[in-house]
Order: structure tokens, then sequence, then C-alpha cells
């Protein structure tokens, strides 16, 4: 995957990608949305189709993988669901006091 000339040819490239388009849509699932900026979506690259005939693509047009004929399943992420609390409850005070988060305990000190 090192040199984009060949970088479509290689598996990895593939199992690459349906990783970072799958993330993409959890992001947005979160509540996040795509770059608005006029200037990237109205972008255009250069690809190559079925037949080897050169066809220009706008960013704009792959936005929904829907539209590109994929979706992928809804995953449900804990974390990022509004039930997720952060785990300690107490206040403590600065200076000296120490707290305790996943077997992890920290002197807490003045800034």
């Amino acid at each position: 995957m090192g040199d984009f000339s060949t970088a479509g040819r290689d598996p990895l490239f593939y199992a690459h990608h349906v990783n970072v388009d799958g993330m993409w849509k959890i992001w947005k699932e979160m509540g996040n949305q795509d770059h608005t900026d006029e200037g990237w979506v109205n972008s255009t690259f250069v690809f190559y189709d079925e037949n080897q005939n050169a066809v220009r693509i706008k960013v704009s047009d792959c936005l929904d993988s829907k539209k590109l004929g994929y979706d992928y399943e809804k995953r449900i992420i804990p974390a990022a669901s509004n039930e997720a609390k952060f785990p300690v409850k107490m206040k403590p005070k600065l200076g000296g006091e120490s707290v305790s988060i996943g077997g992890i305990t920290a002197q807490l000190q003045p800034v």
C-alpha cells in the first residue's frame, strides 16, 4: 500500500478502507457531520472505471455510502451513549488527596 499507483491491487487496501469508512459512519451517528466547505465537497478526483475510462468524481458524490451501493450495520458504542458516565463520583479537594480510576491511583496536586 506504500505506492499509490499499485495500492488498489493490495487486499489490505480494501480491509483498511472498509474499516475507515465504518468508523466514519459511527462518527456521523454520534452527531457529527461531513465537511461542508464548498472547496472540499466540490473537489474532484479522477478514477478509472471497469472499462478503463477516466471518470471525474466529486467528493460530494462519495459522502453517502448508500448512494455508492453499500452500508454498514448499526453498531452500539457504549462510550458514545448518553448513559456513559465518568467513573469518579467524588469531587476531591486539590492538594494531597488522591483519586483512583480503573485501578490507577493518582495524587492530586494544586496547579
